[in-house]
């Protein structure tokens, strides 16, 4: 594998959480929203950041494939599941023929063959592509996104990095998620996703990824020697970014998988 792939792959990974996106197309007019009119991002299709990523990766992986002579289908498909996952995108894009807006469902689908194409290129370079380094760009995203957090409830507000695809926060914006409290309404902190309780979900995971480095002394970043101080401040910022999206189910959630 080119050294070029694996850090395309690795910036994917860390780029996940954002929601950095150019809208192509918007279908329907302002009347087919509701009554009261406005964008509807169901009715809209987009280029993604990490849509340019997985397009950069499939273009050095065909490269690869090129020069190398092996295209590996053998490997992709080796196992029932991965047939049944080929038949149910087959039957995805059969489906399209009575689409209600066949517009929309080609770009659905596009995004479905996307997603389950990078799934098939996981699978099939898994060898290749170092899981722990993988985890670790995962654990500094969160670890980024936890810091954005804190900075949003500080200010509560956004913060300006609307590039970033954050959202726009303001405790008097309608439909922003908040916390209702008497003479005052608190925003909850969104990081770059498009709400708290995906960002609790989030940030949760990367606490458990830092349980499983620390337990099993694995050393993702290589050569690179990280205190022992420096790796529980990170632990918690991303618990404090965890408590501050205050979602309920969430932390309850994340308090019983540690307690069990």
């Amino acid at each position: 594998m080119l050294s070029l792939e694996k850090y395309l792959f690795y910036l994917l990974v860390f780029s996940l959480p954002f929601q950095t996106r150019l809208i192509l197309f918007q279908w329907g007019s302002s009347s087919s929203f509701g009554t009261s009119g406005g964008f509807n991002e169901y009715q809209a299709a987009f280029f993604y950041f990490t849509d340019f990523l997985i397009a950069l990766i499939f273009i050095s992986c065909l490269w690869r494939a090129i020069r190398t002579g092996s295209f590996g289908w053998r490997s992709i498909f080796a196992s029932h599941s991965d047939f049944l996952l080929a038949a149910f995108v087959i039957i995805a894009g059969v489906s399209l023929y009575w689409a209600n807006n066949f517009g929309l469902g080609i770009y659905q689908f596009l995004k479905l063959v996307e997603f389950v194409w990078l799934f098939f290129y996981v699978k099939n370079n898994f060898a290749v592509l170092n899981l722990s380094h993988a985890l670790w760009f995962l654990f500094s995203s969160a670890v980024f996104q936890a810091l954005l957090a804190d900075w949003q409830w500080h200010n509560q507000s956004s913060i300006g990095l609307k590039l970033l695809g954050e959202s726009v926060l303001d405790p008097n914006l309608a439909g922003v998620a908040k916390l209702d409290i008497p003479n005052a309404k608190l925003i909850r902190p969104y990081g770059t996703f498009p709400h708290p309780n995906i960002l609790a979900a989030f940030l949760s995971a990367a606490i458990f990824i830092f349980y499983w480095f620390y337990l099993s002394n694995k050393k993702p970043y290589g050569r690179i020697q990280i205190s022992e101080w420096l790796k529980f401040l990170a632990f918690f910022i991303l618990l404090l970014g965890l408590f501050l999206t205050f979602s309920r189910l969430i932390i309850i959630t994340f308090i019983l998988a540690g307690v069990i």
